[in-house]
């Protein structure tokens, strides 16, 4: 390839520093926690921000049975591959929650998930983790790599453009970035009205099938419309309802989300594990017996997967002192 883009967030120095093209500036990671609570036990129904008392911004946002607080944002020197919440951590959060909400007394008992990440922000000399710059930036090297960093998740897409762009202008292919305008598939909800009325419209279908209003919203917002066939699916199979629904919806992200590892489905594609984490404590054996059976793993094998698989539950659930130095 002529050209590579690196989007490798806190791996960009290292890829960088293979290409030596590590010159100038550099990356400074800091932390981010989320802790995740029951929405009985902070139940508001639209998102909000409160200012802590140094002077940082904390979210609140309600999402399926839970709320989920974030974010703390500290300097990080340990494990990329392995970045854990830790007490401190939610003591950070809880503290600040506590404060702004006394009612809520909300205590480390009370936090059923969480997770962590790093944020690949551009050093600067002097500052803080909170005052660094969120702007991203684009180094390119004489050897074809352009690497992307800095930023935050929410301005993922504008990165995204802003990178293909400077490959169409490096190669001189006088085109721009169009994807802006691409559907994720054909039969997408036109707004966001829409997508509620579908939501209420499938609960309606299956009042007498038990589907519960969590069970349609929690279909149809992470497989659209599709989510309704996925329903309908697990309707027709005998047996626990609960059971079927997580076969149809394994069946379907293994046939069409490249799911390869039960990790893919709880973490990456379906966010179980964060937000309804109690599902995959219970059906854990399920999750690995179906995907034993898909892929035909002897039992020496699924016996590994399921070790790595309970190790990332986890790594949510269970809080340390100190962050992760040593890699699963």
């Amino acid at each position: 390839a002529k050209y590579v883009v690196s989007a490798a967030g806190p791996w960009v120095d290292k890829i960088r520093t293979l290409d030596n093209s590590k010159k100038g500036k550099s990356l400074h990671l800091t932390k981010g926690v989320h802790i995740v609570v029951p929405k009985e036990k902070f139940n508001i129904s639209n998102a909000i921000y409160f200012d802590a008392f140094d002077n940082r911004m904390l979210f609140a946002i309600p999402r399926g049975k839970v709320c989920y607080i974030g974010t703390s944002d500290t300097t990080y020197k340990h494990n990329l591959n392995r970045v854990l919440c830790t007490k401190n951590d939610i003591e950070y959060i809880l503290d600040k929650v506590n404060v702004m909400f006394p009612s809520l007394k909300l205590t480390e008992e009370d936090v059923v998930s969480s997770w962590a990440g790093l944020r690949p922000l551009i050093h600067e000399d002097g500052k803080s983790p909170s005052d660094l710059s969120r702007k991203d930036e684009i180094f390119i090297s004489k050897n074809g790599l352009i690497s992307i960093a800095g930023g935050k998740l929410t301005g993922f897409r504008k990165m995204a453009k802003r990178a293909v762009n400077e490959v169409l202008k490096i190669a001189d292919l006088k085109k721009s970035c169009k994807t802006k305008s691409y559907r994720i598939h054909s039969d997408s909800f036109k707004n966001y009205k829409a997508y509620k009325e579908y939501i209420k419209q499938t609960k309606k279908h299956f009042k007498s099938q038990d589907i519960t209003a969590y069970d349609a919203w929690y279909f149809i917002t992470n497989y659209g419309k599709i989510g309704k066939q996925l329903i309908e699916q697990a309707c027709q199979m005998s047996g626990s309802l609960a059971e079927n629904l997580i076969k149809s919806e394994i069946e379907y992200v293994i046939k069409y989300e490249s799911c390869f590892y039960p990790v893919d489905y709880f973490n990456r594609r379906s966010g179980r594990l964060y937000f309804d984490v109690s599902s995959v404590q219970t059906h854990f054996e399920l999750i690995i017996t179906e995907f034993q059976k898909h892929f035909k793993w002897d039992n020496k094998y699924t016996e590994k997967i399921r070790k790595q698989s309970r190790v990332e539950i986890e790594d949510v659930t269970v809080f340390g002192e100190k962050d992760a130095k040593i890699e699963r």
